[in-house]
């Protein structure tokens, strides 16, 4: 895992490990155990920088969405920590339903812990938010599985998209008066209330 984790980060932009206690914590206030593909990948080493990969979406229209932050223990930001995510969607989203990542349009990468023997394994799937965010309601059909298992989602991220860039699809990205201009730095992205938020 370690080695994959470093090809994804280009070399590896890793802070601290995450401890047992964080991750027990984590998994007592889930009220079901993280498999254990996800647990080595958050005892390996956090992701301290926002990474740029691609992921087949089956439901986009290019065929794929991107991933740009792996969610953690004590991030600098703090709308990618793990505990601040599951806290702002209980009661939203089904129990088990655990946001692990987001691609920066404010959609979140989650571990589906409802079912089976998820100490061993969980599958990954993409939620599709602007439903909820404008209803307030969760809908089944607007969470899109993505891989049996963590492992198996990390395994399938591209440095760059399956598709051509020429073909005229690309990754989902945040609303135009959301974005920052092209001749400005743009701002770390975060994930919270907002969709597609720029926060500095």
């Amino acid at each position: 895992m370690r080695r994959q984790l470093e090809q994804i980060a280009a070399g590896g932009v890793f802070g601290r490990p995450a401890t047992f206690q964080e991750i027990g914590a984590f998994e007592n206030a889930c009220g079901a155990p993280l498999p254990r593909d996800y647990v080595e990948f958050l005892r390996a080493g956090q992701f301290t920088a926002q990474i740029a990969r691609f992921f087949d979406a089956p439901d986009a229209d290019g065929g794929f969405d991107a991933l740009q932050c792996f969610f953690g223990f004590g991030l600098p930001w703090s709308t990618c920590n793990l505990d601040y995510v599951r806290q702002l969607y209980a009661g939203g989203a089904p129990d088990g339903v655990i946001p692990i990542a987001g691609n920066g349009a404010g959609d979140y990468v989650c571990l589906d812990l409802r079912g089976g023997d998820t100490a061993r394994q969980a599958p990954v799937a993409l939620w599709r938010i602007d439903h909820f965010w404008r209803a307030g309601e969760w809908r089944e059909q607007d969470f899109i599985p993505l891989a049996e298992s963590f492992s198996a989602f990390v395994l399938g991220l591209r440095q760059a998209p399956r598709r051509a860039a020429g073909d005229g699809n690309a990754a989902r990205q945040p609303p135009s008066s959301q974005r920052a201009p092209s001749h400005v730095a743009a701002p770390p992205l975060t994930f919270g209330p907002l969709l597609g938020r720029w926060s500095a």
